[in-house]
């Protein structure tokens, strides 16, 4: 199999796991390509807070009695410009 094909073998385990990503970004990164992509406005966020309105009872990203799935992912919102 030689070291590559280990190193190929490891690759495949770990997107196996189901948690493969293709980028990772910090909140100013990902900020910057909100506002490049067109966005306006992107604030940070927690898993429960948002400007939507009534946005915790969706539970989306957090559990019934308010904790997060995954406590240290990065939650931004922007809002999409209307056209003119």
């Amino acid at each position: 199999m030689g070291r590559k094909g280990v190193m190929a073998l490891d690759v495949g385990m770990f997107r196996l796991t189901g948690e493969v990503h293709q980028w990772m970004y910090d909140r100013y990164s990902l900020k910057e390509l909100l506002v490049t992509a067109g966005f306006r406005d992107p604030i940070q966020q927690t898993a429960s807070t948002s400007r939507i309105q009534n946005w915790s009872s969706f539970n989306l990203d957090t559990l019934p009695d308010g904790t997060a799935y995954k406590a240290h992912s990065l939650f931004m919102e922007a809002t999409k410009p209307t056209e003119i």
